[in-house]
């Protein structure tokens, strides 16, 4: 999971935000237009479930937040971490010695 280090929120040690006071917070899906149909259910279930476990900021319904996560997924990409390359040869071709 990411989190981007310059949003300017960061968990203490304690799993409480630093330097604002957050007393509940909601974070309804997030909206997507990448062709990843589904994405954005994802995102969002792995975004709460990195605050419920990590932060000790009560996540609640929209109507009952002092405070909204919200955001949008515009793009999506990967890039592969490491390669591989495996030669075979065809079994139908055969070489005469």
């Amino acid at each position: 999971m990411f989190f981007a280090p310059g949003c300017g929120y960061h968990f203490r040690p304690t799993g409480e935000p630093v330097g604002i006071a957050i007393d509940s917070l909601a974070i309804p899906l997030f909206k997507s237009t990448s062709v990843e149909k589904g994405f954005e259910a994802d995102f969002t279930r792995v975004l709460r479930e990195e605050f419920a476990s990590h932060g000790k900021v009560p996540l609640v319904s929209e109507e009952t937040a002092q405070y909204l996560l919200t955001g949008r997924v515009y793009d999506i990409w990967t890039e592969p971490v490491s390669y591989s390359y495996q030669e075979q040869n065809d079994p139908g071709s055969h070489q005469c010695l």
